[in-house]
């Protein structure tokens, strides 16, 4: 028997070593068992904090915005939610720009305009995941492991492709959920998207697919998930 409840899940860091679980003798007979371990990359199950996104083009610019509920150019695994995304309808060669700080943990730079799409991926701090999917190869700005602060360039946009694609974002979670009726683990995980709020000149809303938004970067919303230290030193570089 186990001293925790089974299936047993735990979020565990990189290099850190934990302990999870005990098993005790159930009877008297000799003892046996055995089990299965099985290992999610990422951050599984977080807590999503409410924080306003911006545009992610450059300062004044206005861009159509279009809901994207499947993309056939980018498979996700999801047993929950439908696929949700965003095109931004962003010019060629205009500059792409964060929609939120966080770190970078995948860049794919090495197609051409055609059939596929190059992609950026942003963690951030609640551990949700913003995908930039749609910019031109060789034209990006970051590298893996760089950590961004909101509105840092990214990526030169590759305009409005054959299949109406120009920026593709997507936010979305890892939602892990082990079950007792079933062994099968691509039942317990799932993609979670969810709808960001964006800070706009014409307001602080969810976007609505068909209109045009303007990019505002006001000192407020880049500060606003920063430490008091974090504060103090950017307002310091910034005069």
């Amino acid at each position: 028997m186990s001293t925790e409840k089974l299936p047993f899940i735990q979020a565990i860091e990189a290099g850190e070593t934990r302990k999870m679980f005990r098993l005790k003798q159930a009877s008297t007979s000799y003892p046996d068992y055995s089990y299965k371990l099985h290992h999610f990359y990422g951050y599984a199950n977080p807590v999503i904090k409410e924080v306003d996104y911006t545009l992610p083009y450059g300062k004044g610019l206005s861009v159509k915005t279009e809901d994207v509920s499947y993309s056939p150019q980018i498979k996700y695994y999801d047993n929950e939610t439908k696929f949700y995304g965003t095109n931004f309808l962003i010019p060629q060669g205009e500059i792409i720009h964060a929609a939120r700080g966080g770190k970078v943990i995948l860049i794919e730079d090495r197609y051409n305009s055609g059939d596929k799409h190059n992609r950026i991926a942003i963690q951030h701090a609640d551990g949700t995941v913003a995908n930039y999917i749609g910019f031109n190869r060789n034209t990006t700005q970051v590298k893996i492991g760089q950590e961004l602060m909101m509105g840092a360039p990214l990526a030169e946009s590759q305009g409005k492709g054959h299949d109406g694609i120009s920026l593709l974002f997507t936010v979305s979670y890892i939602k892990v959920e082990p079950r007792s009726d079933s062994q099968n683990v691509s039942d317990w995980i799932s993609n979670v998207f969810i709808k960001p709020r964006y800070s706009t000149e014409e307001g602080i809303t969810v976007l609505k697919s068909g209109n045009s938004y303007t990019c505002i970067r006001s000192v407020s919303l880049i500060t606003q998930e920063m430490t008091r230290r974090e504060k103090k030193n950017y307002l310091s570089e910034k005069n």
